[in-house]
């Protein structure tokens, strides 16, 4: 439903809900940590479609949110999930940024 109407609200919200309420309970945190990075994954996508609707980029903050604490990082951090997540949503962004000529000088 998501790809044909990415602006339809309630459906992440019901996505967020069946996560909160029903995945993520039963899950261990490299099971959400995968699951948050498939809808990582997905929402960019849907975003060279649609780079301009809110909900896309909504939901991309909630996954971020939601990151559970991880290995790796730089020097054993234990945020590395975090840490790799929100460096790639950078990453993103800045090329978001970079392509549309609204933003260029």
């Amino acid at each position: 439903m998501l790809q044909i109407n990415p602006e339809f609200y309630t459906v992440w919200n019901y996505r967020r809900n069946i996560y909160l309420n029903a995945v993520f309970p039963n899950s261990t945190p490299e099971q959400i940590n995968d699951i948050l990075e498939k809808d990582l994954v997905m929402t960019t996508i849907a975003l060279k479609a649609h780079p301009k609707v809110y909900w896309i980029w909504n939901h991309r903050r909630w996954c971020l949110e939601q990151t559970p604490d991880g290995p790796g990082g730089e020097g054993g951090d234990p945020r590395g999930w975090r840490i790799k997540n929100w460096k790639q949503e950078l990453s993103l962004v800045e090329k978001m940024l970079d392509i549309d000529a609204r933003n260029c000088e």
